[in-house]
């Protein structure tokens, strides 16, 4: 479906969207606490084999009103992290059986699409994958479960999530897979920093026009823009940001089938804006960012680069998948982290991502 059809499409059904049924939700899944303490559990008795954690410290810097997290990997237990992506001899770490160790739920919400598991290389306490159950490619555009079953899973644990779509925006497993960790993983137990704080002012961001009439999407569920400072480096992106009556429905697992579709057409917009697919497969690698209060793609040019010339020399390479997007940063440099709070970071970090 190309860009103003599926435009289209939304503006002309999100009304009927907003009629589906509700979820109807088992009873193992209606406490979020007694869900969130399980996971709690589960992370704290991992076997050190099965969830690798490393050392991190965090550190918040601030630059042109984006405070930014730097993770430094003080002792990084990533760096044995295998990327078998584009491996000729075909590996899959999460075909069954999965190691009872790290799994959260064979069946994630009883419906039948998707294993939850523990990440084994951990850069946030408590982070999981929601991982196909039947064997789909992580090349593939996502469907309306997966939208779904992640939307449900960041009110579970109260969080946020990923997709890495595509090597260059940090995709290392071949099945498809997105990744989510809750906000009290944070360092002072919310996300008062980095992109979910940046989004909420209006003066930080542009709202995008179009053709088309959008008032049943304007009054519904929100606005297209694009966050200014990203769109003056030319750096392609595009942002939904919900409005308060859709927010409270993405915060109700029971409204999952209302606000699974509505951002599943959400995302196939976003991403025909930015020709992310060609036909079913990734023409040009992304990284999809969904939280409670917006969804966000941005198109990806690398993953890992280096921060200077003398970075360069020194074969001194910083690694920066999706949660870049959030404005975290990871460095297992101390050198770079001072080097970061030096220079213009969205100019000389962002524009080469």
């Amino acid at each position: 479906m190309e860009f103003q059809s599926a435009l289209h499409y939304l503006e002309k059904n999100v009304e009927s969207f907003l009629q589906k049924p509700k979820l109807e939700i088992k009873p193992e899944y209606k406490d979020k606490k007694n869900f969130q303490e399980h996971l709690t559990t589960m992370y704290k008795n991992a076997n050190s084999t099965h969830v690798v954690k490393s050392k991190i410290i965090d550190e918040f810097f601030e630059q042109d009103n984006i405070k930014f997290l730097i993770k430094y990997l003080k002792i990084d237990n990533t760096k044995n992290k295998p990327n078998i992506i584009n491996e000729k001899k075909f590996i899959d770490p999460f075909a069954p059986p999965i190691n009872q160790d790290v799994l959260i739920s064979e069946d994630f919400f009883g419906l039948g699409e998707h294993r939850l598991i523990l990440t084994k290389f951990p850069l946030f306490k408590e982070q999981v994958l929601l991982v196909s159950r039947d064997f789909k490619s992580q090349y593939e555009h996502l469907f309306f479960e997966n939208i779904r079953d992640i939307i449900l899973l960041i009110n579970s644990i109260d969080g946020c999530a990923f997709f890495n779509g595509g090597e260059k925006s940090g995709a290392s497993q071949p099945r498809k897979h997105l990744q989510a960790f809750p906000y009290k993983s944070f360092p002072n137990k919310c996300n008062d920093f980095g992109i979910f704080n940046f989004v909420k002012n209006e003066n930080n961001l542009e709202e995008m026009k179009f053709d088309i009439d959008l008032d049943n999407i304007h009054n519904h569920i929100g606005k297209f823009y694009q966050i200014k400072k990203l769109k003056n480096e030319n750096i392609e992106h595009i942002l939904f940001k919900f409005n308060e009556k859709m927010g409270k429905l993405m915060k109700d697992n029971e409204n999952a089938n209302i606000t699974g579709e509505i951002c599943f057409n959400l995302y196939k917009i976003l991403c025909e804006f930015l020709g992310i697919y060609q036909g079913d497969k990734i023409e040009k690698d992304y990284s999809l960012l969904i939280t409670q209060e917006f969804i966000f793609v941005v198109k990806r040019k690398e993953h890992d680069i280096y921060i200077s010339e003398a970075d360069k020399e020194k074969n001194q390479i910083i690694n920066l998948n999706s949660i870049a997007f959030f404005f975290i940063i990871v460095s297992r440099e101390p050198s770079q982290i001072e080097e970061l709070k030096s220079i213009n970071i969205i100019h000389d970090v962002y524009t080469k991502l």
